[in-house]
This record gives C-alpha cells, structure tokens and sequence, in this order.
C-alpha cells in the first residue's frame, strides 16, 4: 500500500520491516507496539495502523481498534489461521469492523490456498460473525512534551489550543487545554491548526489524561463509551524472588518502571498472585524429523497435547499443547535449537488453573565461585574441564556468584581467580592457554537456568550474573 502511494522516492533505499522501528521488534522479527502512518490517494487520506498479532500484545490491538473503520487480516497461505489469527480477528469482529482477508506467500511450493480459505471461513463460523468529541484510547509520554494522546476525532473539529472538557465513563469531568496538536503524515507527525471529524490526531499539554478518557466539547461534551481492554495474562513467579535480594533499590525501580508502564499500556495490570497457574495453548509447526526432541521439550514444562496433526507435502508436523506461562521461559530458543532452527512456535491465552507442579528442565549443578577477585586465564583453564562456563578472563566475581553449568548434579566450588604461580625457572616457549567459548546467555535464559536457592542479577552495566544463595 505504501509503494502503490507512492511514500517513497524512486530510488530510496526501504527497509524491509519499516513499520517495525523498534529495536527490539527488528530484533526478534515481530510487531510488539503499534505504529501509525497515513497514505494519500486520489485526493483521499487513508489512516493504517500497524498492530502486533500475538495475544501477549493484545492492549496495543484493543486500544486501536475504536479509531479504525475496517481490517486486513492476513494469513500465511502454508500455516493457516494460527492462534494470534484468531485473536486479533475476535477483537475486530466484537467491534463491529468489516474484514479483509489477505492471503500471503501463495507462490510458496507448499502454498495451500483452498484449505487455508476454508480454514478461515470455519474461524468466521466459530466467532459468530454475523457527537462532537473525540477519544483518545492510546498515550505515549515525551520528555519535553510530557504524556501525548493519540486517538481519532469521532465528530466536530478539534483546533489547537482550545479549551475542552475531559470525561470519563462514570460522568466525572475536569477541564484542560491542549497546547500542540499533530496528524499523521506518512511516517512522521506534523503539526496541524485543526483537525476534521474521521481523522487520527495527536495532542500535547493535558498532563493528566488517561487511557480511555474523552476529550469532548467545553459546554456540552459526554464521555463516549469506555474502552474494554483484555488485560495481558501472565506469571512469573520468579521475578518475586527479586524481593529477597539485600538490594532493595533493583526491587524499587523495577516496581517504579512497572507503574510507569500501567500509565500507558491499558493491558496490564500488576497485583499480588496466589499459587496458580495461567495457561497458554501453544502451537508449534515443526519437521517431523526434529518432532520428537520438540515433545520431549513441552513434556518436561508441564505440557498437554492437544492434537497432532501433518502439514502438507514437505514432512511437517503441527503439535498443539495447553501449557503453563512459566514454561515458556526459554522454551523458543530451546525448540530452535532441538529443531535446528526450522520450528515456528506460536502462543495464544486459554485460562487459568491450578499449580501444575515444579518444572525440571535442568539435571546439572552450577560451578560456583570460591572467593571475590577477578577471573584469570590460569584458572579457568582448569575450570573448564568441569562443565561449561558462564565468564572469560578478567570479569570481577564475587563469593557465590554462578560462573558456569557443573557436568554432575550439584554445585561445586571454584578458585576461578587464581593465578599461576611465578618461578625462577625460564621458559624458551611460553604455553598457550585455550579456552571454550563461554555460554552467552539471555535474560530468559537465565530466569529459566536458576532454582530456587539461585538468583538472577542484572546490573546497570547490563552484566547478568547468577548468585547462588
């Protein structure tokens, strides 16, 4: 749609994803927070909006839906309706949006367009298809200009630095003025003096606006009908036991940026959780050769087959399990690894349950330093030879601090800081000392390597380290 308008020059370079400017979404490949554009055609202005597909992210397709006028869902011609399909089709049919199907990938060899129709149509059956104010159902925050709304204008006209009335679902209002007042244009934000009933706008100055709050009209404006968003269904116990650590600032900033985060995002909500479990169905579409490796991995996370079921002629193999969120942790990279990167792992929420029980997914102990200093070549050569390590020369470690994955059940301690030992004897040749490439983990990883009597740190530095209690 982009190229048909004509938004880029003929010869400028595009990036592949460019809706997707996060880094962190460029990353790992998937829309996590929705982004805005417009296109011009024939003198018509047509507001896109781009939303994550995946259920983890359903407050950014909850809170924009009210400001569009239709969908295009698209489908994988090869995969099918998958979870995060049907997710994103049930909240555009609750609000009453006509749909557009788009069926991709059809010049794949294994493209499998009539089922994939079929398919869809079946999801269709399963869902039961059958004033002058604006709200703003969306808020960003910028240093300089403070929190910014974003929302589309239901009727009248809004001018930049008009009074207005701000209401909320339960009749209580309070008045403000806006000081700045944007729309979209292609990729970026420009200002505008007004702005049309039918268009998506931004505004800045009103401080304390929140999500699903109408901006209406001075004198006689009502609150539209408020938003109802699905809150973002997780548990991670683990993270709790950051309460334990001595350092009781990481517990208080990371409660602070929890909060920051509610003041944007609709979707989530934190609270104390008992012992239970929120369950997720997993589908994962994987060759049948790697398939066994795959079921071992959901067993040992507590999983449930659902079903199985083959996949067209290339030999693969679609598995769909119930599963406990906290087996997830580390469970993509797990499923990439045992299937040699070819598996498409795919969650969507199913409900909530009791205790599913612990979850072993380690056999081995950890490696555990001796005593504080700083890590040497000496050391660790000798280290190495019992199980993987977790540093390289030269990291300061501390007593206890997790250094690597011991080869035999329980820990074991270390002097991975020693050095070689200095004598009056020359050596024509010095020895070289080589060393295995340390183990990289991530921040998933490591929250799914510790048990309980283990910690995860992480350090302004960006340093994760293990602490073994």
């Amino acid at each position: 749609m982009l190229k048909q308008a004509k938004v880029f020059r003929h010869n400028q370079v595009v990036e592949e994803r460019i809706m997707d400017s996060n880094d962190l979404e460029r990353e790992r490949g998937i829309t996590i927070l929705s982004k805005n554009t417009s296109i011009t055609y024939k003198d018509t202005k047509m507001n896109i909006i781009d939303t994550p597909g995946h259920s983890d992210f359903g407050g950014e397709v909850d809170h924009v839906l009210n400001m569009v006028e239709g969908v295009l869902l698209v489908v994988d011609s090869v995969e099918g309706p998958m979870p995060q399909t049907r997710f994103v089709l049930k909240k555009a049919l609750e609000f009453g949006h006509a749909v557009v199907v788009v069926l991709n990938k059809i010049d794949r060899p294994s493209a499998r367009p009539e089922y994939v129709i079929n398919s869809t149509f079946e999801l269709f059956i399963e869902l039961n298809t059958s004033d002058e104010q604006v709200t703003f159902t969306s808020t960003e925050y910028d240093e300089h200009k403070g929190k910014i709304a974003i929302g589309r204008l239901h009727a009248g006209v809004l001018k930049r630095g008009m009074d207005v009335r701000i209401c909320t679902s339960d009749d209580a209002c309070r008045f403000g003025k806006f000081s700045e007042l944007f729309v979209f244009e292609k990729f970026f934000r420009a200002p505008a003096e007004s702005v049309e009933a039918g268009d998506i706008c931004v505004v800045c100055g009103l401080g304390d606006i929140q999500i699903g709050e109408t901006i209406a009209d001075k004198n006689d404006g009502k609150a539209l009908p408020a938003i109802r968003v699905e809150l973002w269904k997780n548990q991670q116990s683990k993270w709790l036991s950051l309460s334990t650590l001595h350092h009781l600032l990481a517990v208080r900033n990371l409660r602070d940026r929890l909060y920051r985060e509610i003041e944007r995002n609709l979707a989530m909500k934190v609270e104390d959780g008992e012992t239970a479990d929120t369950f997720l169905i997993a589908t994962v579409v994987v060759p049948e050769e790697h398939m066994g490796s795959v079921v071992e991995l959901l067993g040992k996370r507590r999983g449930q087959m659902l079903d199985m079921q083959g996949l067209g002629p290339e030999g693969t193999t679609l598995l769909k399990y119930k599963i406990p969120t906290r087996g997830l942790l580390g469970l993509r990279n797990a499923i990439l690894t045992a299937s040699r990167g070819t598996a498409i792992l795919n969650t969507i929420f199913d409900s909530y349950g009791p205790w599913a029980g612990e979850m072993s997914t380690r056999d081995l102990g950890s490696l555990v330093a001796f005593e504080d200093g700083t890590s040497t070549s000496y050391a660790l050569a000798s280290s190495q030879e019992r199980g993987q390590l977790f540093i390289t020369p030269g990291v300061e470690v501390y007593k206890c601090h997790i250094v690597g994955i011991h080869q035999r059940p329980g820990d074991l301690a270390l002097n991975v800081c020693e050095k070689k030992a200095a004598t009056n004897v020359r050596s024509n040749k010095e020895v070289s000392v080589v060393l295995d490439t340390p183990l990289d983990y991530s921040l998933d990883d490591c929250i799914e390597y510790i048990q309980e009597d283990e910690l995860v740190e992480v350090t302004p530095k960006s340093t994760i380290s293990l602490d073994d209690l």
